[in-house]
């Protein structure tokens, strides 16, 4: 055998040379799941079939079809227009004019709540996403505590127990991110719905404010006139019309990229080592039921403007309502 040649005192002992990895080459994973990689593939956000026809049902129902219906009776038969303060009432809701209107008083004040508490979802501090938050996801129990995301308009907070940690505005590094896979696909469907709720939400309480004016006006009988009559069932319509939108995007977008129950994900937890937590919980939270409850009080309120006569009306009783 061939002896290995002797180095001198004092010669440094020569590094290995290391090959450049191939471009194609798989990176091995870490302990903590695989590195990163970009995604090339978008995904498409759009609104579901299903909510398309309903939009385009409840279009031709509210809209096309009274405005054939008014230029068949006013334009091509020449005939006067209806008593609009009496059209399509009843007078049950005449008997009852004031329970009504002061049922329709307090679900006017839950709905500027309701409205409140979903736009405050938008706060970047991490204890207020706590208690507002849009969803919530939380894992088992690890050292006798739960770790869980609470996600916000903006952002989310990583909360530990009752405790938040926190908050990370979509988009933003979180800890570890070298070592660690977040696989939070719902981040970016998630901003966008966020955005877009919050630009609603903004002129649902403008137009609530109209539509106080209008319940406020219609309880004086020198006041009580068609004019206010339908520009409150309008308005309580499109405040409808709006929060439903918010809502099925909510369901159509962001809730269906979250995490399933059962399913493993890292929390944005600082230090190591970062388990892989199994999902206990994936729930919707204060904030987007709000803005369902504010939904529905702003769809009764619109009925009960639609069916209640004006004072010097008379009303009408077809015999299908």
């Amino acid at each position: 055998a061939t002896p290995a040649p002797s180095l001198s005192p004092g010669t440094a002992t020569p590094a290995p040379s290391l090959s450049p990895a191939p471009a194609n080459a798989t990176l091995a994973p870490t302990p903590y799941g695989p590195y990163r990689k970009k995604k090339s593939s978008s995904r498409n956000y759009d609104v579901p079939v299903w909510a398309q026809v309903l939009l385009s049902i409840m279009f031709v129902l509210f809209f096309l079809i009274p405005c054939l219906f008014f230029f068949n009776h006013a334009i091509i038969h020449q005939r006067p227009l209806p008593d609009m303060g009496g059209i399509c009432t009843n007078t049950w809701y005449d008997g009852y004019r004031g329970q009504l209107f002061l049922f329709a008083f307090f679900c006017t004040l839950g709905n500027f709540f309701a409205l409140y508490c979903a736009a405050m979802a938008a706060a970047d501090d991490k204890n207020a996403l706590l208690s507002f938050g849009v969803a919530l996801v939380q894992a088992n129990k690890n050292n006798g505590k739960r770790d869980g995301l609470f996600l916000g308009l903006y952002g989310y907070t990583y909360a530990r127990g009752t405790k938040g940690e926190e908050y990370f505005a979509f988009g933003d590094s979180r800890p570890n991110e070298a070592v660690v896979d977040y696989d939070y696909d719902w981040q970016d469907p998630c901003r966008k719905w966020g955005k877009a709720a919050f630009w609603l939400l903004i002129p649902a309480g403008l137009i609530k404010l109209v539509s106080m004016l209008c319940l406020y006006k219609r309880t004086y009988a020198t006041a009580d006139t068609p004019g206010w009559r339908w520009l409150g069932v309008f308005t309580e319509f499109a405040c409808f019309c709006a929060l439903l939108g918010v809502t099925i995007q909510f369901y159509s977008g962001c809730w269906r990229y979250l995490p399933n129950e059962g399913s493993r994900m890292h929390f944005p937890v600082s230090g190591l080592p970062n388990p892989n937590q199994k999902i206990r919980t994936v729930a919707p939270f204060v904030a987007s039921i709000a803005i369902v409850v504010a939904c529905f009080c702003s769809l009764l309120v619109s009925w009960i403007h639609f069916r209640m006569p004006c004072w010097l009306s008379t009303t009408n009783d077809p015999d299908w309502f």
